[in-house]
């Protein structure tokens, strides 16, 4: 439950938190513009959702989704939004703060708010019809987060999830018997378990690297074939606190994600973006590496793919688990081109000049 009084957590955004809720605005009005050309209604959902406004008058996630939804004429008719915080003062600053919304009234379907402890069931009492929805998970720490409840969400057309990982708490508590079950129910009951025993007396890093990979691999098994991380630093950038991931099923809405995130990564090296907001990089200028990320990005390309495929197959068995754009991938490849490791058809006189379209044939070379 969240118990933090509005003057705490609420009292003003920080630099993350306007990061975070850029991120899920802008991909919500990618979405819905999406989705309302394959369905006569879309929903979101946020289970978490707060007071809609920071003490000081800022929009918080739950207005400025709304405000998406107003300025869309097409959703007018058929957007429908569930707030949902187990906090009732903030249910009822929820509601007072969407009322006040200018021209909230443009929305045919006004939204509801409800006021309840998350559980498994709680996604089918606050979206029960069975139409295209985006969640939003964002409880404080790691309360009501469950790989099954994501797995349910997930299960319809159109269904997605954005949802904070709270990666400092959750790293503290995760071999605590006090909270055992509730890191059973997010990672899952067999997953726990295993992953406990790969993080026994692993640090720093390379645990940070396990728990995200064990947890991607949660969303995998709960249905999401496309899951794309976004970290977060704390302020002085010397380590995680914690992480947007987004969970879909198709390929284009990683895609839509990925360049989201890359525009707000606080880091950019040779065009590849850090998925990363860190507030250090602006005050602590990077120090050049050996190799750069797009250099990497090639070098990975090469020693994965032999022989012949298409640019999008490609991109489709290599990116779902890595920081890339598809224009990282195109220029990888063009520099792959350049340098005549690869082959391509049609080769690059044929074509307009930078440009790699889904369909060209790549040849890599074998293997010996």
């Amino acid at each position: 439950m969240r118990t933090l009084s509005g003057h705490g957590f609420f009292g003003q955004p920080t630099e993350q938190s306007r990061a975070k809720a850029s991120i899920v605005t802008e991909y919500f009005d990618a979405w819905s513009r999406v989705m309302i050309g394959n369905s006569r209604e879309i929903q979101y959902c946020d289970l978490f959702a707060g007071r809609g406004r920071y003490d000081e008058g800022t929009l918080s996630t739950p207005l400025m989704i709304l405000e998406k939804a107003i300025a869309n004429v097409e959703l007018h008719q058929t957007f429908q939004a569930h707030f949902n915080d187990s906090n009732t003062e903030f249910c009822g600053q929820l509601r007072q703060a969407i009322g006040a919304l200018p021209r909230i009234g443009l929305l045919q379907h006004p939204p509801t708010v409800e006021c309840r402890e998350v559980g498994v069931d709680t996604y089918h009492e606050l979206a029960p019809r069975p139409v295209p929805t985006l969640y939003f998970l964002d409880p404080w720490g790691y309360r009501g987060l469950s790989v099954s409840l994501i797995g349910d969400a997930l299960s319809g057309f159109g269904c997605e999830c954005i949802l904070f990982f709270n990666f400092n708490q959750i790293n503290r508590f995760l071999s605590a018997d006090v909270v055992g079950e509730r890191m059973r129910e997010l990672f899952g009951p067999g997953r726990h378990g295993a992953m406990l025993t790969r993080v026994s007396g692993v640090s720093g890093l390379d645990r940070e690297a396990l728990v995200m990979e064990e947890m991607q691999a949660a969303l995998a098994e709960a249905g999401a074939s496309e899951v794309t991380q976004f970290r977060f630093t704390n302020r002085a950038g010397t380590r995680p606190s914690h992480y947007i991931m987004h969970a879909a099923k198709h390929p284009k809405a990683r895609q839509i994600m990925a360049d989201i995130m890359a525009k707000w990564s606080s880091r950019t090296d040779a065009g590849v973006a850090s998925f990363e907001f860190n507030p250090a990089d602006e005050r602590q200028p990077r120090l050049l590496e050996d190799i750069g990320p797009l250099e990497a990005l090639a070098e990975s390309l090469l020693q994965q793919f032999a022989g012949a495929r298409s640019v999008h197959d490609v991109m489709a068995q290599h990116l779902p688990t890595r920081p890339y754009t598809r224009r990282n991938y195109r220029d990888a490849l063009l520099m792959l081109e350049q340098r005549e490791l690869i082959d391509a058809a049609p080769p690059a006189h044929e074509r307009r000049p930078g440009t790699m379209a889904g369909s060209v044939v790549i040849t890599f070379p074998h293997k010996e």
